[in-house]
């Protein structure tokens, strides 16, 4: 769960239209696979294990990608955030960029910061990206090369105030984990004190092709109840009050792997189709996988009927499916974070 307060605008309303008519207005492209980080919670894959690393990295042809975002944006794609792996890796990221903007939509760069060098974010902003997520993942040198497999902390926030003064509007992505959650504060101060915006989650899931280490990582019940009890608690206190259940896979979200795969998000792993071998108009349509998610009723989730968490649950679907493989119900970690909420609420 991404903890931020959303406030009512013009884009809620934009969203709550797409939601009804089923458009694309919030489309991740995993550019590649490959990463300069080795980070011990990447949902994708073990990244100690060099030889995935390699076979996994090929990216699709710049001209694929190209024609995705034309037929991407005639389905109504309009905020097109580039991930990967590394997206800064990419050899044509900015002709990428340009093709996004030529159709007047908004590009949005997905980054671990580490290669924001003064001049690169100088042409990400003169190429048009005036928005920038960039995860965060400790407050010192130690905790970044134990998490993440890299000495790179000071490059990190050199990339961070190299995007600032480039003009480009930051958000800070701050995961929690077993080696960082204490130092929440110091992360706070940080972003505070560069005016940047900030989200804090403590979302880790289970690997992707099935590897394990990655729960490790992941809090527990003592750390959960450290940060319920601290002063930062009322960044956890998500209140559900309609109850919802579901949320906009395949109906507002959509993701596309470095292969093609196109799922109802990139947190949601269901191989939807591929856009080697259907045009993504004819997948985001006419895809089994899509179409059975939008059909989901409330009395599809069973195992939250009745429950008397459910005004203080963050389920995500995509979270619950890769943990559990059922993207209708529940998990423990989801539960367990509901409860604390409703003890210390």
């Amino acid at each position: 769960m991404m903890y931020k307060k959303i406030k009512h605008s013009l884009m809620a309303e934009a969203a709550d239209y797409a939601f009804d008519h089923c458009l694309p207005i919030f489309t991740t492209l995993e550019l590649s696979q490959y990463c300069n980080f080795s980070c011990k919670h990447c949902y994708n894959f073990d990244r100690s294990d060099e030889q995935k690393l390699v076979s996994r990295s090929s990216p699709l042809s710049t001209d694929r990608w190209l024609t995705l975002i034309d037929q991407l944006v005639a389905e109504g794609g309009f905020y097109i955030a580039l991930t990967g792996g590394e997206p800064l890796t990419h050899p044509d990221l900015f002709t990428l960029i340009d093709r996004i903007r030529e159709h007047h939509c908004i590009a949005r760069v997905k980054t671990n910061g580490s290669l924001l060098s003064k001049q690169t974010a100088i042409k990400l902003f003169d190429h048009g990206v005036y928005s920038m997520d960039i995860s965060f993942y400790g407050n010192d040198r130690d905790t970044y090369k134990s998490f993440c497999g890299v000495d790179l902390y000071s490059s990190v926030v050199s990339g961070i105030r190299n995007a600032i003064d480039a003009g480009i509007s930051v958000t800070l992505n701050i995961l929690l984990h077993r080696g960082n959650y204490k130092q929440l504060g110091d992360m706070i101060s940080f972003a505070e004190g560069l005016g940047v915006e900030f989200n804090i989650t403590d979302e880790i899931t289970e690997r992707y092709d099935g590897t394990g280490g990655e729960s490790l990582w992941r809090l527990q019940k003592d750390d959960l109840e450290w940060l319920f009890q601290s002063p930062y608690k009322d960044y956890f206190m998500y209140e559900n009050k309609d109850g919802n259940v579901q949320c906009s896979c395949a109906r507002t979200v959509c993701g596309v792997g470095a292969d093609g795969d196109v799922f109802p998000c990139v947190g949601a792993p269901i191989q939807s189709g591929n856009i080697l071998e259907h045009s993504f108009g004819d997948i985001w349509r006419r895809s089994n996988e899509l179409n059975d998610i939008r059909k989901l009723k409330e009395s599809d989730f069973t195992s939250c009927q009745g429950c008397s968490l459910r005004s203080s649950c963050s389920r995500s679907s995509g979270t619950v499916y890769v943990n559990t493989g059922d993207y209708t119900g529940c998990e423990d970690f989801t539960k367990l974070t509901a409860s604390l909420r409703r003890k210390y609420r």
